[in-house]
């Protein structure tokens, strides 16, 4: 899992600059949550963990590499691009699964064990975006255990400064582009 995750963002490195590592420990972060979610529902996350961790590599990456807030679609596209050859052609609609609905308000809905991945990472990545507030599932200790070992290390600070980076001034422009990506 850990080549899965690091080659794409080695591959990033100059877009996600300074950023890097903040936004590693985000993914690292998230998959620890899904991995413990999906153990306490169980499920083996152990054959999820390379798709996973590509997956994961991408599901925020169009921030930076797209200079968007709107960046599910781009991240997607991107994911679905760069990982052919390294995930089983038929993985790929998982992979695009899991970034298209990282920020679903509402638990993913699908058919098999998949559908438990899917959600589970929904539910990590809102822990973890919410800093502990929003656990769907997950105890104030799992995030406090989480994040002792994989520190936030600035990575709500980076997704604060991208804002005026990428749209300067236009805050309207920032929240209309922000809001597309959650779905209900």
């Amino acid at each position: 899992a850990s080549t899965a995750l690091d080659a794409p963002l080695a591959r990033h490195a100059a877009e996600l600059g300074g950023d890097l590592p903040a936004y590693k420990g985000h993914c690292l972060r998230v998959l620890s949550y899904a991995n413990h979610l999906l153990r306490k529902e169980g499920v083996d996350p152990k054959p999820y963990q390379r798709d996973l961790a590509a997956a994961l590599a991408y599901h925020d990456l169009g921030i930076w590499t797209d200079a968007t807030f709107n960046y599910l679609p781009p991240s997607s596209a991107r994911a679905s691009r760069e990982l052919k050859g390294q995930v089983a052609p038929s993985r790929l609609p998982f992979v695009e699964a899991v970034i298209d609905n990282h920020h679903k308000a509402t638990p993913y809905k699908g058919d098999g064990v998949d559908a438990k991945v899917v959600d589970a990472v929904r539910r990590g990545d809102w822990a973890d975006a919410s800093m502990g507030l929003v656990r769907l599932g997950l105890s104030r200790g799992d995030v406090a255990r989480a994040t002792a070992a994989l520190p936030y290390a600035g990575f709500h600070a980076a997704l604060l400064r991208a804002g005026p980076r990428l749209y300067g001034a236009n805050l309207l422009r920032a929240v209309w582009d922000f809001a597309h990506i959650f779905k209900v």
